[in-house]
């Protein structure tokens, strides 16, 4: 059962019947085993399966504390694939675990600075009604009110140059 051959140790157990201890033997190898398959799906980065896995082992060994580690490598993970509202709703299920608060920290600076982005391309592409508005939402964030101050004499500039061409073609 330590080597890891638990179908091997299970099978000895079965076989002393009721010999000393041997069920509850065959209880711990199973329930050692099955310990076993979920650390290897968390490996895996399965870690819902890794959950399921650790939560039918009922308080088995530190299990409690695996399906915490895998639920915050769950949401390590929606962040890093950028989905932060996700990662943000996963790391409060953690109710503290860990660095969960300062993780959602930074998931919210990382979605102002993607909509930061999303307002600055507007600008760039003339948008600057759109630009006015994406950078107001922001709330102050970063240069935001500079960005808006610049939007609105990009506006201006927009309307007096098509005032010259007026005034140009009569």
């Amino acid at each position: 059962e330590q080597a890891g051959e638990f179908d091997a140790a299970i099978a000895l157990f079965t076989e002393l019947g009721t010999f000393s201890n041997s069920s509850e033997w065959i209880t711990e190898t199973q329930n050692a085993k099955a310990y076993a398959a979920a650390a290897s799906l968390m490996a895996s980065e399965k870690y819902e399966e890794a959950i399921g896995a650790f939560k039918a082992l009922n308080g088995y060994s530190d299990s409690a504390t695996k399906i915490s580690e895998c639920k915050y490598a769950a949401a390590t993970s929606l962040m890093a694939s950028e989905k932060y509202e996700e990662a943000i709703e996963a790391f409060k299920a953690l109710n503290g675990y860990s660095d969960s608060t300062t993780k959602i920290d930074e998931c919210n600076v990382a979605i102002l600075e993607r909509e930061y982005q999303k307002a600055l391309k507007l600008m760039t592409d003339e948008k600057y009604e759109d630009s006015i508005k994406a950078f107001k939402a922001l709330n102050g964030y970063s240069d935001s009110a500079t960005k808006i101050s610049e939007c609105n004499t990009a506006i201006l500039e927009r309307e007096y140059q098509k005032a010259l061409k007026l005034m140009t073609d009569g």
